[in-house]
């Protein structure tokens, strides 16, 4: 399979003595959910920037499609790309939500006259129909982050960076936009979904997870193979997600005896 996304050799840093990112090739296929996790100050919002040419590498290169992003070209993936901040407040523009939506409607020349329509669309499918003439400002954390949603699925990206978006949500907002998240992977098996996380409950749901460490790729594979190197995860401050966690204590007290990483199925094994 064509990656959507790749790095070769990719170095960066802000002043240019100290590298944030050393060495750095990666992959990414079209479709594919993965989630970028390490302590602080590893790399990973400079990673999400780097593979939607927010940021441009010092060394190395980005390639979209095939295509080598430079200053030249570097529109053909920021067209296709979007992100979401961790405090939404960062990316609102216009007045009210309705306006927000159209903002990046308006740069990709879409028609006035079908603007309604997509933006009724998306508000309808993120659950903002109802907020649409309110400012932003006004809004719930979670709710925000729908908006941002709704602005960003509305110009059809191939590519959605999520930047720590659960962070600044209580629990219930973190919960309702995973599953939105999952929500829209399933109504887009094209779309490739970064996330950039501390949480690494949310990490466990997505297809590939990235360790990074001092800058550098630690680990790269499947939540189930990542997250067995418990002792290496641990040593650089990272833990075990919820379920794993779960699951080994259900083995050890022999309610189950091999491990199920579905909590609907180990729910369903649980209670017969």
């Amino acid at each position: 399979m064509k990656p959507i996304l790749k790095l070769e050799n990719v170095n960066y840093s802000y002043n240019n003595k100290v590298n944030v990112l050393t060495d750095i090739n990666l992959s990414i296929n079209s479709g594919e959910d993965v989630a970028i996790i390490g302590h602080n100050g590893s790399g990973k919002s400079t990673l999400g920037k780097l593979l939607i040419s927010l940021l441009k590498p010092k060394q190395g290169q980005l390639l979209f499609n095939g295509v080598v992003i430079d200053n030249k070209n570097d529109n053909l993936i920021r067209e296709k790309s979007g992100m979401v901040f961790q405090n939404p407040d960062n990316q609102f523009i216009g007045v009210t939500v309705k306006d927000d939506i159209a903002f990046g409607l308006e740069n990709k020349c879409v028609p006035h006259q079908d603007m309604d329509k997509i933006i009724n669309e998306y508000a309808a499918k993120m659950g903002v129909s109802h907020l649409l003439e309110k400012e932003p400002a006004n809004l719930s954390g979670g709710q925000k982050q729908r908006v941002a949603l709704a602005g960003i699925l509305a110009m059809l990206p191939d590519i959605i960076v999520f930047d720590e978006a659960l962070a600044m949500l209580d629990p219930r907002g973190k919960n309702d936009i995973t599953n939105l998240i999952q929500t829209i992977k399933k109504d887009n098996p094209h779309l490739t979904i970064i996330r950039i996380t501390h949480n690494l409950d949310e990490a466990f749901q997505s297809d590939k997870v990235i360790v990074l460490s001092k800058g550098k790729i630690v680990f790269n594979d499947t939540p189930i193979n990542v997250f067995k190197h418990e002792d290496e995860l641990k040593a650089l401050g990272l833990q075990t997600p919820f379920l794993i966690e779960l699951n080994q204590a259900l083995i050890k007290e022999g309610i189950i005896h091999q491990a199920i990483y579905s909590l609907d199925e180990l729910v369903k094994k649980i209670c017969k």
